[in-house]
This record gives structure tokens, sequence and C-alpha cells, in this order.
């Protein structure tokens, strides 16, 4: 098994989360806030570690049928 796959999704939605957050938060204030969650780098780990878990959890309930990996997702 490769990490290297989940450390790029890691990584990618550690970022989306970032602009998300930031773009959200300036908005509401009416200027730039920074998260500011990791070292200063445009990076929020809770949705990395949040979008890592879903695709793993989708490939483990993969044989299951759909609607119950919705909930399973969802309950997450």
């Amino acid at each position: 098994m490769t990490y290297t796959p989940y450390i790029l999704y890691f990584i990618f939605f550690s970022m989306i989360g970032w602009i998300l957050d930031s773009a959200y938060s300036s908005y509401d204030k009416k200027r730039f806030i920074n998260p500011g969650y990791f070292w200063e780098l445009p990076l929020c780990p809770i949705y990395g570690f949040g979008g890592v878990a879903l695709i793993l959890l989708t490939q483990y309930f993969q044989g299951y049928p759909f609607i119950f990996s919705i909930i399973v997702s969802a309950l997450m």
C-alpha cells in the first residue's frame, strides 16, 4: 500500500478547506482573515483528515449498497 495518494489528498482537502474558511471569514468580517491553523501555511488539517477519512470509508464500504455508504458518511 502506497501512501502518496493519501498525502496528496490530505494536502488538497486541507488547502481547499483553508480557502473556503478564509473566504467565508473574510467575507463575514469585510477584511482578509487568515485562519492560520498550521504554521502560517495555507492548510487546515481538520479538512484534510476529514477528506481522507471519507475516501477511506467509501473504499471500505464499496461492496455495500449506495444508501448505506451515504448513511455512514453522514454519520461521520
